[in-house]
C-alpha cells in the first residue's frame, strides 16, 4: 500500500498513533462506534526503552454488560520490560470509570531489522454481539535510527447473531470468516452491464432515477439491494405508483452485471451505490 514510514531522531517530535476511533453522530451502520488508539510516548532508539500507550475509549454504543480483551503481540527483536500483553477492558460509557482503559507497555528495541507490533481488541456484549479490531504498527530498526509508521487497522469486523460482518462505511458487509482487509483498501465494484426499467401505468410519463445501495459478492452477484431514494417523480404521484416505480427499478437491477470489488489482489464483497433509470409510460 506504500505506507510512509516516519523517521524520528533524538531531537525530533515524539509520538505516533494507531487510531480507529468512534465517530459520534455518524448514522451509517458500517461505521464502528467503538475504537482503540496506541502511541509511543518517547522517541525509540536501538537499545533504549519507549512506552507504548494503548487507550480504549468509552462508547455509548455498548451496554454495561460489554467486556473486552486487548491482546498485544510483540515480535522477537523487541523485549517487553513492563506491562501486560493481555488484559480486560470495560468500554461502556455506563461503566463505573466512564473513562475506558489506559495501559502502558514498556518496550526495549534490542535488535536491528523490520518488525511489527500487532494489537487486537475484541469486545463481547451478551451471546449475540461482538466487535473486533486488528491493528498493526511496523518498525524499521537500524543502529542510526528507528523508523515507524503511524499504524493502521488491518481488520474491523463485528458478529451479530452468528453472522460476521465487515465494517464498510455506509453498510455492514456479510462475510463468511475473518478477513485481513479494511474498507479504505478496497477498490469498489464496477458496473459491467446496465439497463433501464419500465413502468407502464404508473400514472405519468417521464424518467425517474431510483438509487440503491447494492452489496456485490466476490463472484459479482448482487446479494442485497437497499432502496435509498428516487428523483424525478411528480409530487402528485401516489404511494402505489411510487412502489411500482421502485419495483420496476429492482427488476431492472436484477439484470445488471458487476465486477467484484478488489483488495490485496483478490475479489471481496463490498457495496456500490447505483442509479437505475425507470421510464414511465
Amino acid at each position: 500500500m506504500g505506507r510512509r514510514l516516519l523517521v524520528f531522531a533524538m531531537a525530533g517530535i515524539v509520538g505516533t498513533s494507531i487510531n480507529v476511533e468512534a465517530k459520534p453522530g455518524v448514522k451509517w451502520p458500517g461505521d464502528p462506534q467503538f475504537g482503540i488508539t496506541a502511541r509511543l510516548l518517547e522517541v525509540p532508539t536501538l537499545g533504549g526503552t519507549a512506552r507504548l500507550r494503548i487507550v480504549v475509549p468509552p462508547t455509548e454504543s455498548l451496554g454495561r454488560s460489554a467486556r473486552g480483551v486487548v491482546r498485544i503481540t510483540v515480535p522477537a527483536g523487541m523485549d517487553v520490560t513492563k506491562g501486560k500483553l493481555a488484559y480486560s477492558v470495560t468500554p461502556s460509557m455506563g461503566s463505573p470509570s466512564r473513562v475506558g482503559s489506559v495501559e502502558d507497555l514498556s518496550i526495549r528495541f534490542s535488535s536491528q531489522g523490520e518488525f511489527a507490533i500487532h494489537i487486537n481488541l475484541e469486545i463481547h456484549e451478551g451471546l449475540n454481539r461482538s466487535e473486533e479490531i486488528d491493528l498493526e504498527m511496523p518498525f524499521k530498526v537500524t543502529s542510526a535510527r528507528i523508523s515507524y509508521s503511524n499504524g493502521y487497522p488491518t481488520r474491523v469486523e463485528c458478529v451479530r447473531d452468528g453472522q460476521r460482518f465487515r465494517y464498510a462505511g455506509r453498510m455492514l458487509i456479510p462475510i463468511d470468516s475473518k478477513e485481513s482487509v479494511v474498507a479504505a483498501e478496497i477498490h469498489p465494484p464496477r458496473v459491467l452491464q446496465s439497463r433501464a426499467g419500465t413502468c407502464a401505468g404508473c400514472g405519468y410519463s417521464g424518467e425517474t432515477i431510483v438509487s440503491f445501495l447494492a452489496i456485490i459478492d466476490p463472484q459479482g452477484n448482487i446479494t442485497e439491494a437497499r432502496y435509498v431514494s428516487q428523483a424525478g417523480v411528480p409530487v402528485d404521484v401516489g404511494p402505489s405508483a411510487n412502489d411500482a416505480i421502485i419495483n420496476a427499478a429492482r427488476e431492472a437491477l436484477d439484470e445488471w452485471r458487476f465486477a467484484a470489488a478488489e483488495a490485496r489482489g483478490r475479489a471481496v464483497a463490498h457495496w456500490i451505490e447505483v442509479e437505475v433509470p425507470v421510464i414511465s409510460e
